[in-house]
């Protein structure tokens, strides 16, 4: 009786213990601790300062859109021979003075050349004027031909540029026009006098004095020109 007695008793302070003490409840986990993040500190300045970088120029943007894009192009190099500008400058100098010479003798053959016309065909047909008029229209054609070649040997500059009609241009129509007119003299002179006595004789003269007159307004257009 004594062991089960003793069994009994174990077992009983044993429920009593258990009743006592209460039942542990389960405790969540603990949250992990967070680590708060620190400011990256900045790198420690070296003792050298850097140089600052340097910035080229930005060009300026024109206001409008009448703009150049290949720029200004230089000037053009002109290669000028002195001894021939020096050459030109004293053949057109001479043939300026040969133009006045050259219109005074073409205006003393109009005139002797109107009053023989005058005293041959509306006077008495004295001849007076005609050795003198003869004189004063080889004197013409000589100076003439002189002076247009002063002008062709006079070296034509090599940077010449056309600037359109002016005082040169004027004077070199005028010049054309009494070349044809000379030519125009000459012959009706020579065919002139080769009809002494004939009917056709008068209209070659009238014709004669008529290119005479035109001959001498485009010899003073020219001479004009340059002159005044």
């Amino acid at each position: 009786m004594r062991p089960a007695l003793l069994v009994m008793m174990l077992l009983a302070r044993h429920a009593t213990a258990a009743e006592s003490t209460p039942a542990e409840t389960p405790q969540p986990p603990a949250p992990a601790p967070t680590e708060t993040p620190q400011p990256a500190t900045a790198p420690a300045a070296s003792s050298a300062t850097p140089p600052p970088p340097v910035r080229e120029p930005v060009p300026a943007v024109p206001s409008s859109l009448d703009f150049d894009l290949l720029g200004t192009p230089p000037p053009p190099t002109v290669n000028v021979d002195a001894d021939a500008m020096r050459r030109r400058r004293t053949l057109l100098s001479l043939h300026q003075g040969f133009g006045i010479a050259l219109a005074t003798l073409m205006a003393g053959s109009i005139v002797t050349g109107q009053l023989n016309y005058s005293d041959r065909f509306s006077g008495s047909s004295t001849g007076r004027w005609e050795r003198p008029h003869t004189l004063l229209t080889f004197s013409t054609l000589l100076t003439f031909a002189g002076t247009g070649a002063l002008a062709a040997l006079a070296p034509v500059p090599l940077d010449q540029e056309s600037r359109g009609f002016d005082r040169v241009r004027l004077h070199e129509a005028g010049m054309i026009g009494a070349t044809l007119g000379m030519i125009s003299e000459g012959t009706l002179g020579i065919l002139t006098a080769h009809n002494e006595g004939r009917l056709g004789q008068a209209r070659l003269a009238d014709a004669h004095m008529a290119i005479g007159y035109t001959t001498l307004a485009f010899m003073l257009t020219a001479l004009g020109a340059l002159v005044f």
